[in-house]
């Protein structure tokens, strides 16, 4: 399986260069990559954690920085009660909902590599 895990680094690297360009200067990423909509958490907070574990995997601290600030960026966005605001509304993928526990695990978990 040597050329299938190859392809799927070059794919999930693909992926990542193309999502990190378009890093907004908070640290977040739009709903929509290529649409002036809000700010995504729990998109975010994906992302950051998927570029941690492809850290790991592949031993490469390439965007590592992308995933730092993304970080930040959702620690700022934890509320008092420990939700991460900004997340997008899973039934209507246009708007922004109030929770989503999805994201926000997503979102305190990935630093720490839960």
């Amino acid at each position: 399986m040597t050329s299938e895990i190859a392809d799927l680094r070059e794919w999930t690297d693909e992926i990542l260069n193309a999502t990190w360009w378009r890093q907004q200067p908070s640290g977040g990423l739009k709903n929509y990559l290529k649409e002036d909509t809000f700010e995504d958490s729990a998109g975010l907070a994906l992302i950051a954690a998927a570029t941690y574990r492809y850290s790991l995997i592949t031993k490469s601290d390439k965007y590592i920085p992308f995933a730092e600030k993304a970080f930040t960026r959702l620690i700022d966005l934890v509320d008092e009660d420990g939700w991460v605001a900004s997340p997008v509304d899973p039934y209507n993928f246009r708007t922004v909902g109030e929770h989503s526990p999805e994201g926000t695990q997503l979102a305190l978990g990935s630093y720490s590599g839960n």
